[in-house]
C-alpha cells in the first residue's frame, strides 16, 4: 500500500493519498514529534520507490503501511462530522434506499 499523494494542511496533519485510492486526514503528531521540527514539516516528500513519506532527504520517513494503518485508526477514533449537505444525502439514502443489485439479490437468497 503505498502513499501516492499528500498535501500539508496545518501543524502535523497532512491530507493522505493512498494507491488503493482512499485519502485520509491526518494528524501525524504522534508520529513524527519526537523525530521532527514543525519548521521541517516542509521538507515532506514522498520517496517514489517505496512510497513512504519522507522528511530531511529521507533522513526521516514513515513506511506507508504503518501511515495507512495510523490513519485509519486515526479515523475510527474520531467522530464523524457532516455537512449540511452531508446529512441530507445520508437521511435521503436512510428514506430512499437504493434498490439492492442482482448479485446483492443472489446472496440474500442462498
Amino acid at each position: 500500500m503505498k502513499l501516492v499523494d499528500f498535501a500539508h494542511q496545518e501543524g502535523f496533519v497532512f491530507k493522505l493519498a493512498f494507491e488503493n485510492g482512499e485519502t485520509t486526514q491526518a494528524d501525524l503528531s504522534e508520529l513524527l514529534k519526537p523525530h521532527i521540527d514543525m519548521i521541517q514539516l516542509d521538507t515532506a516528500r514522498i520517496d517514489k520507490d517505496w512510497g513512504c513519506l519522507e522528511f530531511n532527504d529521507g533522513m526521516v520517513d514513515i513506511e506507508p503501511k504503518t501511515l495507512y494503518r495510523y490513519a485509519k485508526l486515526l479515523m475510527l477514533s474520531e467522530p464523524i462530522v457532516l455537512s449540511e449537505k452531508g446529512m441530507r444525502q445520508v437521511l435521503d439514502l436512510l428514506e430512499n434506499p437504493p434498490e439492492p443489485t442482482e448479485a446483492l439479490k443472489q446472496l440474500m437468497n442462498s
